[in-house]
């Protein structure tokens, strides 16, 4: 890692407003721990001890962990993209990896209001070649089905491995992008299409039906996405909304009127959390012949 390819990151993340808290993190952590870790991030069976590593030695430093999260992933970023063009992966994975960096930045700014990411493992998957971001949406390569599915042409058995989606936030889910998305997806992981057929499974509380039905407006980005998926599960999740800072940045829901009642969805949300009615997660499976959304529901 190098203080060139962390500037590099920042400036292509559009960061730029932050080059100097990050450059300062970045000078008190170098060293060998730091270059140590930084090199145990790429690997998948060392990534996670090497966060654990960075926590003491951010204290240590004087730099708050947070901001030695993101300062680590924006330097090795330009290691990354260096893996990236070796496999003829192209640019654009580099620079989509870096527009999902500052959404994570502007999250745990909102948060915390500390310049950083609180979610450095997120990117584990990254670095060891095991997850990729595609404009709007995130793919992990592989995730093994606990169930059988064969709909829609897919023909899939319990074990068998598909690609996984996540869903970042800081942008309308729009569905053409979400199209171009799963297009990008369908060419990159095209040796893992079964006649022809890439299938996608998501597990998340964006599409979890009693949302789809009850709190989403029919025409609404969000429930147009939860809509291209065929559900076959639910969650519920009565003691704990995890998610729920995703829609308030707070996690606390015991006073509902404290909440941020902004947005048409924040005010859904508030109503359906007074009525105490059960929060959740949604599982679904997602079918795209490369062009079109087979499993997509009016």
């Amino acid at each position: 890692m190098t203080i060139e390819g962390l500037k590099k990151s920042i400036e292509i993340a559009g960061l730029t407003a932050d080059e100097g808290v990050l450059t300062e993190a970045f000078n008190k952590l170098e060293g060998e721990e730091f270059e140590r870790i930084g090199k145990d991030f790429f690997d998948k069976d060392k990534n996670s001890d090497a966060l654990r590593d960075l926590e003491p030695l951010a204290k240590a430093c004087g730099v708050h962990y947070y901001t030695a999260q993101l300062a680590l992933v924006l330097a090795d970023a330009a290691e990354l993209e260096k893996v990236y063009v070796s496999k003829g992966y192209g640019e654009k994975i580099y620079v989509n990896l870096l527009n999902d960096v500052k959404v994570k930045r502007e999250e745990c700014f909102k948060r915390f209001g500390v310049i950083g990411t609180n979610d450095g493992s997120w990117y584990c998957g990254f670095f060891s070649l095991r997850r990729f971001a595609f404009d709007r949406l995130t793919f992990d390569a592989a995730r093994r089905l606990q169930f059988g599915y064969d709909k829609f042409g897919a023909d899939y058995k319990p074990g068998d491995e598909v690609v996984a989606v996540h869903i970042s936030s800081g942008r309308p889910l729009l569905r053409e992008d979400v199209i171009a998305s799963l297009k990008e997806a369908y060419e990159f992981f095209n040796y893992k299409l079964v006649n022809g057929l890439l299938v996608v499974f998501c597990i998340s509380w964006l599409i979890y039906e009693p949302y789809v039905k009850e709190i989403y407006s029919p025409e609404s980005n969000l429930a147009k996405f939860a809509k291209l998926f065929d559900p076959i599960g639910e969650v519920m999740l009565p003691e704990y909304f995890h998610d729920a800072w995703r829609i308030f940045y707070k996690e606390d829901l015991s006073d509902p009127d404290s909440l941020p009642q902004d947005t048409s969805l924040q005010r859904k949300f508030v109503k359906w959390i007074k009525e105490k009615k059960p929060n959740g997660e949604g599982a679904g499976v997602l079918v795209f012949d490369g062009e079109k959304v087979l499993t997509e529901r009016p």
